[in-house]
């Protein structure tokens, strides 16, 4: 069994650049390589939404490195966020063996307004062997 200390117990990533999101349709955050690691916590930081805007969050799934061919992960979508639950954090967790390798954050803009977000993503429960495929539960 691997001894892990607090530097490789935990890997945090960035998962969607801090933005101003303006433009109504969707738009991806970083392609996120899980291999070797158990969870993958999500954790959005919603700042102000203006006017009618509206954010939907998901988190999806792929076995490319870079992200093509993603599938929505059932059940990791994170309640819509608009001017009335704007201004605060969000969390997410989404459980990886045995699915596919990498995650990607996806966010659908609606509305007239600005969204303003950014998110991170830690990964946590390093393996004491390397992974071949990931794959996920999660809850919030």
């Amino acid at each position: 069994m691997v001894s892990h200390t607090p530097s490789t117990a935990f890997k945090p990533l960035n998962a969607y650049a801090y933005a101003t999101v303006s433009t109504n349709g969707e738009t991806t955050g970083d392609v996120i390589d899980t291999l070797g690691w158990t969870w993958a916590t999500f954790c959005v930081c919603a700042g102000t939404f203006t006017s009618s805007a509206a954010a939907a969050i998901k988190i999806t799934e792929s076995s490319n490195s870079d992200g093509s061919s993603a599938t929505d992960i059932t059940g990791a979508a994170f309640t819509s966020i608009n001017t009335s639950n704007d201004i605060a954090w969000y969390f997410g967790r989404v459980y990886l063996p045995p699915g596919k390798r990498y995650l990607r954050m996806s966010v659908t803009h609606s509305g007239t307004g600005n969204a303003l977000l950014a998110a991170a993503v830690i990964l946590s429960g390093p393996e004491d062997t390397a992974l071949q495929t990931v794959s996920y539960s999660f809850g919030v």
